[in-house]
């Protein structure tokens, strides 16, 4: 049973983008960086793949919006209008029932902040409207870039999983970090005060 009702998805707009509702007429946005073998390099997906292989994952996504399995949004740079990436939440049945957070950003994004401008959106609807206790973040270890960015939101390091993701037929190590709703509110109440 998923933990989501099935529910429309709720839009926000940050200082510099509009999280949306993932849709099919986001397919080429999406498949222009999905496609960069840089970006793929970690994430177990090949950089080589079809429009209509990106037009799949994303009414993957669409179905689990649908489904209350995820609560996904497309993320709309509102300078370029261009969808510049995917984020969400997942809920993840096969494991352990964890809520996680994914993510996958656009490469000239990374460094800029966007992520932890978006993630504060998704984390504020997570902590205060569903009134999660805790998200995780589970990501491939030597991703440094990545593990720090979830760290500079607040999340905090729990463990190495060994051989958790398969990527180019090599098993890799993940880091699982973790956040709190109390850890959340502490963080965003300093924020306020500075």
């Amino acid at each position: 049973m998923p933990p989501f009702s099935p529910r429309p998805i709720p839009t926000f707009r940050t200082l510099r983008t509009h999280l949306v509702a993932p849709s099919l007429k986001h397919v080429e946005d999406v498949h222009a960086y999905s496609c960069d073998p840089e970006f793929c390099r970690f994430i177990a997906s090949p950089s080589e793949r079809s429009l209509s292989d990106t037009a799949s994952f994303l009414t993957g996504i669409i179905e689990d919006n649908a489904a209350g399995r995820r609560i996904y949004w497309a993320v709309k740079d509102i300078a370029t209008q261009k969808i510049v990436g995917l984020m969400g939440l997942i809920f993840e049945a096969d494991c352990s029932g964890d809520i996680e957070i994914g993510y996958g950003l656009a490469r000239e994004h990374w460094g800029t902040g966007l992520f932890q401008e978006c993630l504060n959106e998704i984390l504020t609807f997570a902590f205060f409207e569903l009134e999660l206790s805790e998200v995780v973040a589970i990501t491939i270890a030597t991703n440094v870039a990545s593990v720090r960015g979830i760290e500079k939101i607040g999340f905090l390091f729990e463990r190495s999983i060994e051989n958790y993701y398969m990527i180019e037929g090599t098993k890799e190590a993940a880091a699982r970090l973790v956040m709190s709703r109390e850890t959340f509110a502490a963080s965003a109440a300093n924020a306020i005060n500075c």
